[in-house]
């Protein structure tokens, strides 16, 4: 079984949170323990590798105020669903995040996770200045990019996180300018996917939510 993809929901979670149980600020919720493994902050780029318990089943809306990139490093972690919302707050298609995802600056979502006892994952996630010097892009995705976005399945990602990992944790010569250029390139690997439509697997479609995940919705909807 592949690595699943509750951390997903991390990469919003580590953004502007609006939820029924957290209080709004650019951290996680104070529900979720956490413990920060590793941390460096680059000029345009902040590496994060962070290990979470959060024991409860969540739903919660998760606005993204930077480009976001992470992938997990715990093996078989519960899947977790998400749907961007429109400008009116009403939510689109529902999709299964991946171990590896991106989420995009100015993004929002209605996020639906299970409870799982611990997982540990990387974060790298880049200001708007950092994104355009690193990808010559504006940041603006199209609805079917922005589906792909929250399953990312390219080797090279993987490789380059993976990288970024092994490097945080040690104090190696040349251990800053190697996160930073390797963050980049796994950003820019990402735009590539993006732009590839062939790399996306055929079921980057609607997801079905379990009966759990539609009753949490509707509570938490309810409840706004």
């Amino acid at each position: 079984m592949r690595r699943a993809a509750y951390v997903a929901a991390v990469s919003f979670v580590l953004q502007k949170c609006h939820s029924a149980t957290s209080t709004p600020a650019d951290m996680i919720p104070t529900t979720v323990p956490f413990v920060v493994d590793a941390h460096l902050a680059l000029p345009g780029v902040d590496v994060k590798v962070l290990t979470f318990a959060q024991c409860d089943p969540f739903t919660a809306v998760f606005e993204s105020t930077r480009h976001t990139l992470c992938m997990s490093l715990t093996p078989q972690v519960t899947y977790s669903s998400g749907a961007y919302l429109d400008a009116d707050g009403s939510p689109g298609t529902w999709l299964q995040f991946g171990d590896v995802n991106y989420g995009p600056i100015g993004t929002r979502m209605l996020v639906t996770a299970p409870g799982v006892a611990c997982y540990r994952a990387v974060y790298c996630s880049f200001d708007a200045d950092s994104f355009a010097e690193t990808t010559g892009l504006d940041g603006h995705w199209s609805r079917k990019q922005l589906m792909a976005a929250v399953d990312v399945r390219a080797p090279t990602i993987r490789r380059d996180l993976y990288r970024v990992v092994q490097e945080i944790s040690e104090a190696g010569f040349g251990r800053e300018t190697l996160i930073g250029i390797t963050a980049r390139l796994a950003l820019a690997e990402v735009v590539r996917y993006l732009h590839d439509e062939q790399q996306w697997p055929a079921t980057a479609q609607r997801s079905a939510l379990a009966t759990w995940q539609l009753r949490r919705i509707r509570d938490y909807v309810e409840g706004m």
